[in-house]
């Protein structure tokens, strides 16, 4: 799939780096699962036993214990390149940022504080559901 997808955006102009359009489509996963408060659609995005799964999953339980839905959260990339590539294995060098987003509660909605630049190294592999986010250091 990843290779007509390469064709594609290679056309329209858009970057071809593999590695970032992996993570551009996983990252588009995880925030649709924050977004519409579904922590089993974020088993999308992470291996099983992940840490970082937990981490997501953990976040939407507590804003929902608390009456609360996250709202926006999209990641905002300011820049992404492949650092290394193995058979089933990216490492992607990326700055971005969380874009705007938001609490909703019953008396109204609540902005959350902006997300600075961060610069991650994350590491992507291929398992047999597709895709996933194994590591972000």
């Amino acid at each position: 799939m990843i290779d007509w997808l390469l064709v594609l955006v290679a056309a329209l102009g858009g970057s071809s780096d593999p590695g970032c359009l992996v993570l551009d489509a996983l990252d588009e996963r995880r925030a649709h699962a924050l977004a519409h408060d579904d922590p089993a659609a974020l088993a999308q995005v992470y291996p099983p036993e992940s840490t970082l799964l937990a981490a997501d999953r953990a976040v939407l339980d507590a804003y929902r214990e608390r009456g609360l839905r996250l709202r926006g959260g999209a990641v905002e990339r300011l820049s992404c390149r492949t650092a290394a590539e193995r058979p089933g294995r990216y490492e992607v060098d990326v700055v971005d940022r969380v874009s705007e987003s938001a609490v909703e509660a019953s008396d109204g909605r609540r902005a959350l504080p902006r997300d600075r630049p961060t610069r991650h190294l994350v590491t992507l592999v291929r398992t047999p559901g597709g895709w996933r986010v194994e590591r972000v250091r």
